[in-house]
């Protein structure tokens, strides 16, 4: 390709080129009249406050005077003190003075009774305790018959008597089913003597009963 075709071609190139550029600003320009662009309007809120003063109604005068009357509070009642009689002192004294009497007499009656109630248990202690030494003291001396073992014979028997002051027994009854253990317990109190004889203070009264219990299986 010499130099004359390559500047004809570049020239056609360049008219094809500014033709279609013209062609399409014409375009353009028809579609712009033709259908111009809408935008979009902004949104735009427009807050208004406003204060409507609040029309009272009138109050008439009977109305306001009612309001006053109740607003005002109801006048406070004063107690008066009553009079304290000046007489009434003495006899509370009086009365202050007898209550103080009546304790004080009153006070050894209490410790009296109960130093009587102290002594009465322990009098009472002091006798139990005579009469378990006297038991003991018969039972040291009792026995179980041979006859009675062999044969196997159990049973009780009641004994009573009379205590005299020398430690010796009167009135002496025993009561039991077996010949054999009431010879038996006799003999167990004639060997027994002489017996303990309670002191005087005691008052304990000199009849003394008891059963004497004879079992093979003790």
């Amino acid at each position: 390709m010499n130099q004359s075709e390559y500047f004809n071609w570049s020239i056609a190139i360049l008219l094809s080129l500014l033709l279609f550029g013209a062609i399409f600003i014409q375009r353009g320009a028809r579609m712009g009249v033709e259908n111009p662009p809408v935008m979009p309007s902004p949104l735009i809120t427009r807050l208004s406050f406003s204060q409507t003063a609040v029309k009272q109604p009138s109050e008439t005068v009977p109305d306001v005077l009612s309001k006053i009357n109740r607003a005002q509070p109801e006048p406070i009642q004063r107690i008066k003190p009553k009079p304290v009689a000046a007489e009434r002192a003495p006899v509370l004294e009086k009365i202050e003075k007898t209550e103080a009497v009546k304790k004080i007499t009153s006070q050894p009656q209490t410790q009296g009774q109960q130093v009587r109630i102290s002594s009465e248990k322990i009098l009472q202690q002091q006798r139990e305790q005579y009469l378990e030494k006297l038991l003991s003291h018969i039972e040291s001396f009792k026995f179980y018959p041979r006859a009675a073992r062999r044969r196997s014979i159990e049973g009780n028997v009641m004994i009573s008597f009379i205590l005299d002051d020398s430690g010796n027994y009167q009135q002496l009854i025993l009561d039991g089913q077996r010949s054999v253990l009431v010879n038996a317990t006799r003999m167990a109190l004639e060997a027994a003597i002489p017996l303990p004889v309670p002191a005087d203070h005691l008052a304990l009264s000199r009849k003394i009963k008891f059963t004497m219990l004879y079992s093979l299986s003790e």
